[in-house]
């Protein structure tokens, strides 16, 4: 059942893109312009009370009876729902020659939800699993589906449905493969970083409606990997490496609080790193010599790429003093 739960909705998505790309003629191959059949504003608003109020509906009806079923049922019946809104979404489409109406962004996220819900009691309803399979089982199938629903309607949500998917399945994953006590400190920390990672790449792809997206993902990458360095050391890699990239894209994209972040971060995990490795061997006075070198080094390497980065032709005030 559980297979059969996380399969069906994929294939349905699956297929009923392939019938609409190769066998359905589209007035609107970008989804950018506005045809003739598209939903005027008030049409959407419309539409979005009735989505709510048949959902409300929907709630109201199962509810004297959902604690009574069984769990099979409940199953189906989030599979059914999930189903129908997906076919809705695809109907949306059709009306509106649009193929990435925000309408539909809001009809197939409730499809995802619905989907995951059902891999949840599915997954549950297995004797003996333990609870971090079922995280793991309900995180794979969003990706997998929310990844699939943003193939055909490239929206900001379903993006973030499959990155929050992602995210919980390296996390649950890390959990359900080890047994050591430390280990969902490292889930938690490589969870952090790839949000943060995540959250940085929306704020490229979408910089008009995700302006703050670059910089908070960049402090929320920064942050992750020192949350588990104390029980994993080779962690400190993943933190010194994300500080060098966030501080050295801080220069060609002219973001003073990405170069800010990064070079905090670096500072803080070197100094970390060598106190942790060298500190038993070298002394408290040699270690702070070395990170002080390795920063040195470091601020020389950040001046000659911001002068490679910098546009043909201007000068800067060191350049006009040594001039």
């Amino acid at each position: 059942m559980l297979t059969l739960v996380i399969v069906l909705p994929l294939a349905v998505a699956v297929a009923f893109g392939a019938v609409e790309r190769f066998f359905l003629r589209r007035d609107d191959q970008t989804g950018d312009q506005r045809s003739r059949g598209d939903v005027s504003f008030f049409g959407e608003v419309l539409a979005y009370i009735g989505l709510l109020l048949v959902l409300a509906g929907a709630v109201v009806a199962t509810q004297e009876r959902w604690l009574h079923i069984s769990n099979m049922a409940r199953v189906w019946i989030l599979s059914g729902v999930a189903l129908v809104l997906l076919l809705g979404g695809f109907a949306v489409r059709w009306v509106t020659h649009a193929l990435r109406h925000r309408l539909t962004e809001a009809v197939w996220l409730a499809s995802a939800a619905a989907s995951a819900a059902a891999t949840a009691g599915a997954a549950a309803a297995i004797d003996g699993q333990r609870a971090g399979v079922t995280v793991l089982a309900v995180s794979a199938q969003l990706a997998a589906y929310a990844f699939v629903l943003w193939l055909l309607c490239r929206r900001e949500l379903l993006a973030v449905a499959m990155f929050a998917g992602l995210i919980g399945t390296l996390c649950s994953g890390i959990v359900v493969a080890t047994t050591s006590g430390r280990a969902p400190w490292l889930a938690v920390a490589l969870g952090l970083w790839l949000l943060g990672i995540a959250w940085g790449v929306l704020g490229v792809i979408y910089p008009q409606p995700l302006s703050t997206s670059l910089t908070v993902g960049a402090a929320v990458a920064l942050l992750g990997p020192a949350v588990a360095v104390h029980h994993y050391p080779w962690v400190y890699v993943i933190g010194i490496v994300t500080a060098v990239v966030v501080m050295v894209s801080g220069l060609p994209l002219k973001n003073v609080v990405m170069l800010a972040f990064g070079s905090v971060a670096l500072f803080g995990y070197l100094t970390a790193t060598v106190f942790k490795f060298a500190d038993k061997t070298l002394g408290a006075a040699e270690t702070l010599m070395i990170v002080g070198g390795m920063l040195i080094c470091l601020a020389l390497v950040t001046v000659r790429l911001g002068r490679l980065t910098k546009p043909p032709g201007t000068t800067t005030g060191a350049d006009l003093q040594s001039g």
